[in-house]
């Protein structure tokens, strides 16, 4: 890309108000990606502690809202798509 190119790119987002409703909203889903990654990676990690722990599978899932799915592939040492 060429430096006049990314300068006018940057002073539409930063600058015009379409621009920086786009940049704003292109952040908030970043955020909200980021939040639900890391509420599912604690969610993991509180239901390997149950796991270790023996407790039920339907125990784990009304503790951590992970699927059944989640928690059978962690049971058996599967990696879990956060």
């Amino acid at each position: 890309m060429h430096y006049g190119e990314m300068a006018e790119r940057t002073r539409y987002l930063k600058e015009n108000s379409e621009g920086v409703s786009q940049m704003c909203k292109m952040l908030e889903d970043m955020r909200d990606e980021a939040r639900a990654e890391g509420e599912k990676n604690n969610s993991m990690k509180t239901a390997l502690k149950m796991i270790m722990n023996n407790e039920s599978d339907a125990k784990i899932h009304d503790y951590t809202y992970l699927s059944l799915e989640d928690i059978h592939a962690l049971r058996s040492g599967q990696t879990v798509m956060a």
